[in-house]
């Protein structure tokens, strides 16, 4: 015990208090009351531990009448009192310390807890219960610490353990802090961003039991009640495993029994309008104490489910009136709610209100301007970032609560992934009526939609690469409803597996131990995050794309350049940057995680687990090892050791349709007939993938490569030698999963994923300066890549058509540049060498496209010329018609007539003048900003479906259906047309000069090549040249000397071989019927030479070769007239001579060998009986062979005996000089006709 003058001493230093007037000072205060009561009581006036209530209700009194906050006061104290200092000039042992330390401390708490529970004890004053809340909302907010918070909550947890829900301390004391914390959020915004409100949020939700508190706090989800949706495996079955976490009011579940009213069904499928009998009956093993309330996670258990309806409209009232949603709503863009100039940061930064004006300011100050704002931001979003971690820390239950409410936003805002939203063409949040859309809807802005989606990368943030497998890799499989509400519209898409296979698989894992306990919260964070992706950020990059190309057209472009810099002072925050690549990098992970890591029975590959770990986790190591993926080739075996046991024939199902069996406007088989026609049967244990990938759905791999198009769609709008998003970007993780994708079928059956999402967003990056250079030293492209985009190429043909020629130009472009590299040239030779039906395949189809579509640009370009001429025409015919009426007139009017004439054509120039700036905008201003991006891109949106029909109908695209396309439509089309006819003109040239011997000595190949660049000529220097001679050829991409010149260098290079195989070239153009015409030939020779073209040996050896022609069509002539020709020599089908006869063993009929390979490639089967067939099957005719070409040699030999006796007739008749003559005569004749028709 202390004795009476080291107690008083002790207490008047505590509290600073002093029981004598004089002994006042400015650190103590004469605690006059309390000397009067121990005066009247005849006391001794000593401060005494024991009488502390009492002390401290007389000090609190007078704080009070001097406005002073009395719990400040009580904290300082405490502080005071735990400091190792204090004592040391109080001369107190240090034994009895501790013990009269705790002892004040509790009077302190004790005395806190008084004032707050309201009661009337204190003299001479009276305080108000309003009074009291505010002192306490004020010490939280200003001067309460940690360590007194924490005692206090501590007193208060064992004061209320035997208290009912209405009755507890903290309840009473908190709420009404949470409340005015909720009101005094509503006026939050980035004028004044650092709020001390969200604060002192962030401060009291550091505590479990106040985090506990706030997120059960009504202010959350306002009239909404989930209590079905939070229901889960802890409600639905009684075997799993129960944790407390209950405490702080809420209702306790005895022996895990519930009554059957309240079972889930195993389905769990809940309709949108399931109502839940407000009378549920809880088993009598489940009874709720007495004291409990009839709450259930802090949501109404007698209280209606709320319905989809309401969940899918609640986003926008959860945004202005919840108390998450006014935390999250301060953003640097506009909000709809707030009206107020001058509470807008926007204006307040860049506008000035008097010259009602952007404000003008130089380039440093716009930047510092950039910099405050962005670190405003940064710390708002940090700030809210911690509140919600702080949350999630509390209860199991209060965690749930809170990833509710992020998915009733997410929920609430799908909308906006939908097709109306996307092709928008006017920027909806610009629009005056915004707000009122948003609150109709119940949608949230998308200020406050990018702001959630930060918050969910910070949440994810924590989740690394080497944490992949710590989430649930069968999530999507979960019954219970939670997770059901989480996954909702999720589960509704197709996954990379079909349905009854996905249902195969989840039988076969529903009783795994994941199964059985309450889903991780990494997963479901995990998961909202990816949908949150595609529900808030790709709509928001949209519509900043939007307000971009929307300036030029803009009444007030202010508005217009100030939403600019507010988007861009967001979307280029460098900290955004960040966190939205790792978590794009983790998405790419996963994938690449759960196709090489698990067998197709979901079990680890111990090797390739092993494989990752020796190098650190990356994994693009993997598909660098191998790929397709190892299920894929696993797959294949087991197929084939099917095949050898069975005796089955299984054809390949690589093989592709041709274009004259599949339609123009791409109607294709779907995937299951065409697999139902392979044989994929697929069943439980054949699964070409591991399980855990299969029940993916699609979505999830598609919109990683839409959003990283987006993000370089962004970096195009960015100042140049800035930081661009693709500087986060993991290179090689990305080029892992695009040739993953690209060349792994068997995982990725959808064409569209395959063939135009993957080689699209690879194509973009390509063409980038900043990485061309490193994609292409990238191991993973040195070595895929070839291989991936031929195989993209010939998987295109199932496409519709459309999307199929946009990913092959791109493809074409590709490789055209690709082929600048050496090191990719040998990487296509050796793909050739490894699969020679590989690069005949892509020849053909390639040459098929091109066929067809030369004859489209013919038509297109003649349309186009001929509402060229059209317009002129109509020109000259108004100013004739003026001319003609200003004659009448006479000499009285004549003045007036020649002055209307004037204004006339005035006008008609301004008409034109208009008319032409609308056509060129249309053209070449679609996409306004994106034109000096996408020089060589054609991402077309097609106003409506006659064009696939036209196509489908009318073969050539040509006829009355154009005439109909408007022009912007017609220029755009022409213009991706062209591009990719030069584009594979290009790419066959250098096919021709790196493999003339494959393409010389294939069959297939040099029939269509050769057909496909004498029509080249046809439609270059034909009679229909000048048909296609429009003006500004440039604008289409029509450039017809760099189109020639390619031309006549692929015949050049395939001349570079042996003497044998030229003649075969020059046989086959002679050959050819339809397109070759010998003054066409020398019409091309005459235009190199006058334009210079070629080189001077390269045009001699181009006129050598129009003159070998010649001599070979005379000798193709013996076979014109088959009349006279065996009938076994001619080929069954076009009736020509056969010079490689070989029998079909399906059908044992006997035809060129050329011709049916040629077929083979579009379909393998039998032509006469549909039989299956394939290239090996095919029986050679050696000795038909020999005797045809014995009758060929005779009729050689007779051919050139009659030439013989011809030429010596003529010159037995003919005069030399008179022959001389007429020979110069006939050659300056035809030079007359060639330079006559020359195409200029």
């Amino acid at each position: 015990m202390l004795d009476s003058v080291k107690e008083d001493n002790l207490i008047q230093n505590t509290f600073q208090i002093c029981l004598k007037k004089e002994g006042a000072n400015n650190t103590k205060f004469h605690l006059e009351s309390y000397e009067n009561e121990l005066k009247e009581n005849n006391d001794e006036l000593y401060f005494k531990v024991d009488n502390l209530y009492f002390i401290l209700i007389h000090k609190i009194a007078s704080l009070h009448k001097q406005k002073k906050n009395c719990l400040s006061y009580l904290c300082s104290c405490s502080v005071r009192l735990q400091d190792k200092n204090f004592f040391k000039s109080l001369n107190i042992d240090c034994k009895f310390i501790e013990n009269i330390t705790n002892e004040i401390l509790d009077q302190i708490i004790n005395s806190t807890i008084i004032y707050l529970e309201n009661l009337d004890v204190y003299p001479n004053v009276k305080i108000s219960y309003k009074e009291r809340i505010n002192v306490f909302y004020e010490f939280l907010k200003g001067s309460c610490t940690s360590r007194f918070l924490k005692k206090l909550l501590s007193v208060i947890e064992e004061n209320d353990k035997t208290e009912n829900e209405n009755n507890k301390q903290l309840n009473k004391f908190f709420n009404p802090i949470i409340d005015i914390i909720l009101e005094n959020l509503n006026s939050r915004n980035l004028i004044y961003p650092k709020n001390d409100v969200a604060v002192l949020l962030k401060f009291i939700s550091s505590f479990k039991q106040l985090a506990d508190l706030v997120v059960n706090n009504k202010s959350i989800f306002l009239y909404l009640n989930l209590k079905d949706r939070v229901k889960d495996t802890l409600l639905s079955q009684p075997h799993f495993k129960i944790e407390d976490s209950q405490k702080d009011g809420k209702q306790k579940l005895d022996n895990d029994k519930v009554d059957a009213n309240d079972n889930v069904d195993a389905n769990d499928k809940v309709d949108a309008n399931d109502k839940v009998d407000a009378n549920d009956k809880v088993d009598a093993n489940d009874k709720v104490d007495a004291n409990e309330s009839s709450k259930i996670y802090g949501f109404d258990k007698n209280g209606k489910n709320s319905n989809d309806k309401e969940i899918g409209g609640c986003g926008y009232n959860l945004q202005l009136n919840s108390l998450l949603g006014r935390l999250i709503s301060p953003t640097i863009i506009t909000m709809p709610n707030i009206k107020n100039k001058e509470e807008i940061a926007m204006y307040k930064y860049f506008y000035n209100n008097t010259t009602n004006s952007l404000n003008k300011m130089t380039l440093a100050s716009l930047k510092n301007i950039y910099t405050v704002l962005r670190g405003d931001t940064n710390w708002i979003l940090e700030n809210c970032v911690e509140i919600i971690k702080n949350l999630l820390k509390g209860s199991n239950e209060s965690k749930k609560r809170v990833l509710l409410w992020l998915n009733c936003i997410l929920i609430s805002n799908e909308k906006k992934t939908k097709i109306m939203y996307h092709y928008s063409t006017y920027p909806q949040s610009l629009d005056n009526s915004y707000g009122l859309f948003l609150k109709l809807l119940g949608e949230n802005s998308y200020g406050f939609c990018l702001n959630i989606l930060w918050v969910l990368l910070c949440l994810c943030e924590p989740i690394t690469i080497n944490k992949i497998n710590d989430l649930d890799l069968y999530f999507f499989l979960r019954d219970d409803p939670f997770s059901g509400f989480i996954l909702k519209n999720i589960t509704n898409q197709s996954s990379f597996e079909e349905i009854s296979n996905v249902e195969k698989i989840k039988n076969k894992v529903k009783n795994f131990e994941s199964f059985k306990k309450e889903p991780k919260f990494i997963t479901c964070i995990f998961w909202m995050t990816y949908k949150a992706l595609s529900v808030f950020l790709k709509p928001s990059i949209d519509e900043f794309i939007r307000i971009v190309h929307g300036v030029s057209n803009a009444k007030d472009k202010n508005i217009y350049y100030m939403n600019i810099h507010t988007w861009k002072i967001f979307l280029y925050n460098s900290r955004f940057a960040q966190l939205l690549f790792k978590f794009l990098n983790l998405c790419m992970s996963y994938i690449l995680n759960v196709v090489y890591l698990y067998d197709r029975d979901g079990n680890l590959d111990a090797s390739m687990k092993s494989y990752l770990d020796e190098h650190k986790g990356n994994y693009s190591q993997l598909v660098l090892k191998v790929c397709p993926p190892p299920n894929e080739s696993n797959n294949e075996k087991t197929k084939s050791a099917n095949h050898r046991n069975t005796g089955t024939n299984i054809e390949s199902n690589t093989t592709e349709e041709d274009t004259s069996n599949n339609d123009r406007s791409g109607n294709t088989r779907n995937d299951n007939e065409l697999e139902r026609e392979n044989g994929d049967t697929n069943s439980e244990n054949n699964l070409c993938a591991s399980p855990q990938f299969s029940i993916i759905p699609t979505f999830f791999l598609s919109d990683i490569f839409e959003i990283i198009f987006l993000l370089y769609e962004l970096d195009t709008f960015k100042t140049q030698n800035h930081e661009t998003f693709m500087s986060y970007i993991n290179l090689d993780l990305f080029l892992a999963l695009t040739i993953f994708t690209m060349l792994s079928e068997k995982h990725i059956k959808s064409i569209h994923l395959r063939c135009e999402s993957a080689p699209k967003t690879f194509t973009y990056l390509y063409k980038s300066d900043n990485l061309k250079s490193i994609i292409e030293e990238s191991d993973l492209t040195k070595k895929y890549i070839i291989k991936s985009l031929t195989n993209v190429f010939i998987s295109s043909q199932k496409g519709e058509y459309t999307e199929r020629m946009q990913t092959r130009l791109r493809i074409v472009e590709n490789l055209n540049s690709f082929f600048f590299n050496k090191i990719y040239v040998n990487q296509f030779t050796q793909l050739i060498i490894n699969n020679n039906n590989l690069f005949v395949h892509l020849i053909h189809l390639l040459l098929n496209d091109v066929n067809f579509l030369v004859e489209e640009v013919v038509s297109y370009l003649s349309e186009i010329k001929r509402r060229e001429n059209k317009k002129k025409a109509k020109e000259t015919s108004r100013m004739g018609s003026s001319t003609i009426r200003g004659e009448r007139n006479g000499n009285s009017q004549n003045e007036e007539g020649n002055s209307n004439q004037n204004n006339n054509i005035d006008r008609r120039n301004r008409n034109r003048r208009d008319v032409e700036d609308v056509d060129e905008d249309d053209v070449l201003n679609e996409f306004d900003g994106e034109r000096d991006r996408y020089e060589n891109s054609f991402n077309i949106n097609y106003e409506n479906e006659e064009y696939n029909e036209e196509r489908e109908d009318n073969g050539s695209g040509g006829g009355s259906d154009i005439s109909n396309e408007s022009m912007s439509n017609l220029a755009a089309r022409t213009k991706m047309i062209i591009t990719y006819c030069y584009e594979s003109c290009v790419f066959l040239n250098l096919l021709c000069k790196n493999y003339p011997i494959n393409i010389v000595t294939s069959n297939t190949i040099l029939t269509q090549i050769v057909t496909c660049l004498n029509c080249y000529f046809d439609y270059l220097v034909g009679h229909k040249s000048l048909n296609i001679k429009v003006k500004n050829m440039e604008q289409y991409n029509f450039r017809p000397q760099l189109w020639l010149t390619s031309i006549v260098e692929s015949y050049l290079y395939l001349l570079n071989l042996e003497k044998d195989y030229q003649d075969l070239l020059i046989r086959e153009i002679a050959n050819e019927g339809r397109y070759y015409k010998q003054e066409i030939f020398n019409k091309a020779y005459y235009i190199c030479k006058r334009e210079s073209l070629l080189n001077k040996e390269d045009l001699n050896k181009f006129k050598l070769f129009c003159q070998n022609i010649i001599d070979m069509k005379d000798e193709v002539e013996l076979f014109d007239d088959t009349s006279d020709i065996p009938e076994k020599f001619l080929d069954p089908i076009l009736q020509d001579i056969m010079f490689d006869p070989v029998l079909l063993p399906t059908s044992g009929i006997v035809i060129d060998r050329k011709n049916i390979e040629r077929h083979l490639m579009s379909e393998p089967n039998d032509p006469f009986n549909r039989a299956p067939l394939s290239k090996e099957q095919l029986v050679p005719m050696p000795e038909l062979k020999e005797e045809i070409q014995n009758y060929v040699n005779k009729l050689k030999e007779e051919k050139m005996k009659k030439k013989k006796k011809k030429n010596v007739d003529l010159d037995a008749d003919m005069d030399p000089n008179e022959g001389v003559v007429k020979i110069d005569e006939k050659k300056e004749e035809t030079d007359s006709n060639i330079n006559k028709n020359e195409f200029d």
